[in-house]
């Protein structure tokens, strides 16, 4: 799909992008492939000679990402270079650019017709490195924990990032199986903003793959002391706005207005008037009809910051005035938005691969008409389901 965007940029991007279902480990087993691509491939044999390569092409860049989305993962291959219209150089052609891209992103480096153990063996070192580093984090343990928690009753993935622990007992040959059986042959949809595109870019495969709209939130405190002061605390706030239905760009305002930004409900009054944390926000979840509140807390005050909240949830209010704000702040955002390439290219992905999709600017005609009373209605309906406390001791 050829994306038009209103940004003026000398770069074209080039994006494949697949929806593909995984368990958990297979989530692992994709982030050490997508590291193991990164570094060479079948054509730049090493490290080093792909990365010359990179800086001779005026410093380009090729990169992997992945996107748990619950049901699904969104794998996004991107490669950004220079628009050889710019540039003075008979060597440099847009077109022979598509083609690099298509090699770089769909030949590992293969030795004999195998997996190379060094370059595996490298990469999941990285990769081990890395996931032990972010492990370091207590934040990032509390919300692993607080994942797990919401997510025990389920097979959704949420953590995009996969397992230290699966990843240990992983061997070259699950890697090299996982790649021959999951993404050898997936069916890749591409994006870019470049308008004389190779005929693949023009594509439409419409997959009208359907998000998984429910989970069973448990209603429970779960508090896990630690050897630390401070307290991280994740709840799961139901509010039953899926994507793609009625009211579900409602969740956006309210989740504004309850812990979006400093003149949200909960910052004005956890933070400001009690100083009960050091941060909170809220996010909100429209795959799984869930904000997530998250707020970092000396373990002090964790019992009565957990029951403030539950209390300014369950009464949850805003004047009128607040509310305008609230959309406002939110079509800005959008607006905002139409600087940043690749939110188009997510955009188009989402537009293609499931049933239901606004524009940025379907999106902005439609919260300016959001209505005041019947936000306070579905406000109404929100309860705080499950909180899971890490960190400070247990006698605080």
């Amino acid at each position: 799909m050829i994306v038009k965007t209103k940004i003026k940029d000398h770069n074209i991007y080039l994006n494949k992008v697949a929806l593909v279902k995984l368990s958990k480990r297979e989530l692992t087993l994709l982030n050490l492939y997508a590291y193991y691509l990164e570094e060479a491939n079948d054509i730049y044999r090493t490290s080093l000679s792909f990365k010359k390569k990179l800086c001779f092409l005026y410093d380009s860049s090729f990169q992997i990402s992945i996107q748990a989305l619950g049901e699904y993962v969104r794998i996004i291959y991107s490669f950004c270079y220079l628009d050889s219209r710019f540039l003075n150089d008979e060597s440099y052609n847009n077109l022979n650019m598509f083609s690099f891209f298509e090699e770089i992103s769909s030949r590992p480096l293969l030795v004999k017709d195998h997996f190379s153990k060094r370059l595996f063996n490298s990469c999941k070192k990285d990769y081990s490195d890395d996931l032990l580093s972010t492990l370091e984090s207590p934040n990032y343990r509390a919300k692993v924990r607080f994942i797990d928690e919401l997510l025990k009753n389920s097979d959704l993935i949420l953590k995009d990032e996969g397992s230290a622990e699966d990843l240990k007992s992983i061997d070259i040959l699950e890697l090299e199986a996982f790649y021959n059986n999951k993404i050898k042959n997936l069916k890749f949809s591409y994006y870019t903003n470049y308008d004389l595109a190779p005929k693949e870019y023009k594509l439409s495969h419409n997959f009208n793959y359907e998000l998984k709209k429910r989970i069973d939130i448990p209603s429970e405190d779960l508090y896990i002391p630690n050897d630390t002061n401070e307290c991280y605390i994740n709840i799961a706030v139901e509010n039953n706005l899926f994507y793609g239905e009625e009211n579900y760009l409602y969740g956006f305002v309210l989740n504004n207005l309850l812990g979006g930004g400093m003149n949200s409900l909960l910052f004005r009054i956890i933070r400001e008037k009690y100083s009960l944390c050091y941060s909170i926000a809220s996010k909100y979840n429209s795959t799984l009809g869930v904000f997530f509140v998250s707020l970092m807390t000396d373990s002090k005050n964790r019992v009565k910051a957990i029951s403030l909240i539950k209390d300014i949830i369950t009464s949850f209010s805003f004047t009128r005035a607040e509310f305008e704000i609230a959309k406002k702040a939110l079509i800005n955002a959008f607006i905002s938005r139409d600087d940043y390439v690749f939110g188009f290219v997510v955009d188009a992905s989402i537009k293609e691969y499931f049933n239901f999709y606004l524009s940025n600017e379907e999106k902005i005609n439609l919260i300016a008409e959001l209505n005041y009373e019947k936000a306070l209605e579905l406000a109404k309906e929100v309860k705080v389901k499950l909180s899971v406390s890490y960190g400070g001791k247990e006698n605080e």
